[in-house]
């Protein structure tokens, strides 16, 4: 709740701004956030989402070996791989999709096909981690090689 003198200012000035979350919701933060609680479950998320990138860089790691460069693994909750591939990111793609893998790429990300910085023979996917379970990473990695290397 805004103080009466900033309370009247809103009112002229800034009437058509519709608040999104009820007052409910904003006291709830509040006291999430006072009390230490929400201080607490980022941290814990942290160590969780630190867990599973590893595990997933890991087997990533061990499954493709040579043919795997990993780019920008330490800034939030997804990174970049390439793979070393005769294939293209649309057949890849394509083939993961058929393998039931949620996958994108990054021409997502661009205005046209061209993907700066990266060599020819090599293909960038993005992987996001954040909702698989630790138990799905290996199976995943698994069919994410045949997608790119099998028949």
């Amino acid at each position: 709740m805004l103080p009466q003198h900033l309370l009247r200012r809103y009112k002229e000035e800034q009437h058509f701004f519709i608040q999104t979350a009820n007052l409910f919701t904003q006291y709830t933060l509040l006291y999430f956030i006072k009390d230490g609680t929400y201080q607490r479950h980022i941290k814990r998320m942290n160590g969780l989402y630190e867990e599973k990138r590893k595990q997933l860089i890991g087997e990533l790691e061990t499954a493709f070996g040579d043919n795997v460069r990993i780019i920008g693994e330490n800034a939030g909750l997804h990174f970049i791989a390439e793979f070393r591939s005769d294939r293209t990111q649309h057949e890849i793609l394509q083939r993961a999709k058929e393998r039931k893998l949620k996958m994108y790429g990054m021409d997502r990300f661009t205005l046209d096909d061209h993907l700066p910085g990266h060599e020819k023979g090599f293909v960038p996917l993005v992987f996001g981690f954040s909702h698989i379970r630790p138990e799905e990473i290996h199976p995943a990695v698994k069919r994410l090689y045949e997608s790119i290397y099998g028949t």
